[in-house]
């Protein structure tokens, strides 16, 4: 019996599937992970494993450069959110959490406060600061993870969302069809 593996994209995945007002959630994902694995081109082939990436929450803090003040990132409404999701995935049968870490870069200007002017001075207030954060270690992690999988002939197939890098053109035309029945328009 073939056996397939199945990748999500925790960012791209939770931007799909919630909103800012309404969260994804670990039944969220399994809906997903059922319409795939429901889908005819897999009925006869065994689930390895889905493998869920995304990175851990900021927990660091960092001074605010203008009017002071420090930015809990751990205090973060966001961070609670991300540990309640990797917790109730980690729960789910055949998941596994490769998750990556972010890192704080620095800030930047908003585009909102580099507003048209016509004059040569801008006035930058605290709100148009915003954090410069990224991912680091969950790409290449990824990459190997598949090379491992398909090389040690572990599966036979895998299936990737958003990213059609799978071995054949019958299964990037799987992907491509999958990508567009199972992700919905993103929710308002």
């Amino acid at each position: 019996m073939q056996h397939c593996a199945i990748l999500i994209d925790g960012s791209f995945a939770k931007r799909k599937l919630g909103s800012n007002k309404c969260y994804a959630t670990a039944t969220d994902f399994d809906d997903v992970v059922q319409t795939i694995k429901s889908h005819r081109s897999l009925l006869g082939k065994q689930l390895h494993r889905i493998y869920y990436d995304d990175s851990l929450p900021l927990e660091t803090a960092h001074k605010q450069p203008i009017n002071g003040g420090v930015v809990r990132f751990a205090d973060n409404p966001v961070a609670f959110r991300s540990k309640k999701l990797f917790e109730d995935l980690s729960r789910q049968a055949f998941t596994a959490l490769w998750l990556g870490e972010l890192s704080f870069d620095g800030w930047k200007i908003s585009s909102q406060g580099l507003h048209d002017t016509d004059s040569a001075e801008i006035t930058v207030f605290r709100t148009d600061l915003l954090p410069q954060i990224s991912q680091r270690g969950v790409d290449m992690h990824i990459g190997m993870d598949i090379a491992a999988l398909t090389l040690e002939k572990h599966v036979q197939m895998v299936l990737p969302n958003r990213f059609a890098f799978t071995a054949n053109e019958q299964e990037r035309n799987l992907c491509k069809l999958l990508d567009e029945q199972v992700w919905p328009e993103q929710k308002q």
